[in-house]
């Protein structure tokens, strides 16, 4: 049996009439809050991140599933691939290269950046690479594919729900690591409410101590007997995209769901760790798998919440970004998602409680003719203005109409 439809338009919220209001006396019409989706680059083969050099406002790096990190340089793609990891990678099914992180001081002493990708047996690695500074102005941008360190490998029971992010945290520095519960249907293991594994949590980790990696003092169980002293949140189904506000540290995860229900989670900069979000006893605030004596009320309920099925055919969130950028600043602060099966494009607003104070559905104005296919991810340059990224080979810009 399917849930019942949600209705994605904007939320009835006080909060509305003082944005638009805002936006007027700032000098711009209503009309100027539209938006569109530019076309930046197609003919790629399966991309499923961006990111912007930092440092380097005309480098971005895209990831494509297949294996490649790619580089889009002063207008056009760089032809020598930045680094090519095909040979040693598996992409069946939700495998692949799937994530990437500068550390946070990537400069000119400091040439470090993370991966996240599936090996030739389909386990989880999180690997640091060096990339040379180019020798000139025409030289092309190229990691050592012979300076990766392995950090971390997890192995992985199935081909699906392996997670895929990776980000530092704007407040702390260190990295948290997305995993997802480790597949096959109902999380079969339990990995969500299991503290002893590493899969169906985020990780926190420190790079630049430790052999082959440290442990914050501050992570939550790293004084909880049995439980892995890298865990900072469970409960989670397939934590395939997060990120954090770099204005406030607040967490934004795009958790997949089974078979009914897509969930969006927050948690606020200054959260201790420790957040269980519930899956497999929830999916969504709905219950799945109650175990006899649990104790819900401890649980972490997402933000937002959308079912699958009819009218728009949801299946899977593709978590997404926080607006920070300048060139369409009534939307300053606004989170955005999208669904990989309908290609809705929505954004959403929490107060500082993790109350839902706005939601809305831009698809219409980003996309009106219906050509959005297999929204997989989000990207953000160097100003941080955002980008929609689309399986079937396509990258296009978010920009004010």
């Amino acid at each position: 049996m399917r849930a019942a439809a949600v209705n994605l338009a904007p939320a009835v919220s006080p909060l509305i009439p003082a944005l638009i209001a805002a936006a007027l006396l700032a000098g711009g019409a209503a009309s100027a809050q539209e938006l569109r989706l530019e076309k930046f680059v197609s003919g790629l083969d399966e991309p499923v991140f961006l990111a912007a050099v930092p440092g380097d406002g005309d480098t971005l790096l895209i990831l494509e599933k297949k294996g490649r990190l790619r580089a889009w340089r002063k207008g056009e793609m760089q032809s020598r691939d930045v680094i090519d990891l095909r040979e040693k990678i598996s992409d069946v099914s939700e495998r692949g290269l799937l994530g990437l992180a500068f550390h946070p001081k990537f400069g000119a002493d400091n040439r470090s950046v993370f991966l996240h990708y599936s090996d030739r047996r389909g386990s989880t690695v999180i690997a640091r690479f060096q990339l040379p500074a180019p020798s000139g102005p025409d030289a092309p941008l190229a990691a050592d594919p012979k300076s990766e360190q392995v950090l971390l490998t997890i192995e992985q029971p199935w081909p699906n729900h392996n997670g895929g992010m990776i980000a530092f945290g704007p407040r702390d520095g260190f990295l948290y690591v997305g995993m997802g519960d480790g597949g096959a249907a109902n999380d079969p293991k339990n990995a969500g409410q299991d503290l002893s594994t590493l899969l169906g949590k985020i990780l926190r980790i420190d790079v630049d101590s430790g052999e082959p990696y440290g442990i914050p003092p501050g992570n939550p169980f790293v004084k909880t007997p049995g439980a892995r002293p890298e865990i900072w949140a469970w409960g989670i189904r397939n934590a395939w995209r997060f990120c954090f506000d770099p204005e406030n540290g607040d967490l934004w995860i795009g958790d997949i769901g089974q078979n009914l229900w897509e969930e969006i989670d927050w948690l606020p900069g200054d959260h201790p760790g420790g957040a269980n979000f519930g899956w497999r006893i929830l999916e969504g605030t709905h219950d799945f798998d109650v175990p006899p004596g649990a104790d819900k009320s401890k649980l972490v309920p997402p933000v937002y919440e959308f079912p699958h099925g009819a009218p728009k055919n949801h299946c899977s969130v593709s978590g997404g970004y926080v607006y920070r950028g300048s060139a369409m600043p009534w939307l300053r602060g606004s989170y955005f998602w999208a669904d990989y099966c309908s290609n809705v494009i929505g954004t959403l607003r929490v107060d500082r409680d993790g109350k839902l104070t706005e939601s809305v559905d831009r698809t219409s104005m980003l996309d009106p003719e219906g050509k959005l296919r297999s929204i997989v991810s989000f990207g953000e340059d160097s100003k941080r203005e955002l980008y929609v990224i689309s399986l079937a080979g396509t990258i296009w810009k978010i920009i004010p109409n």
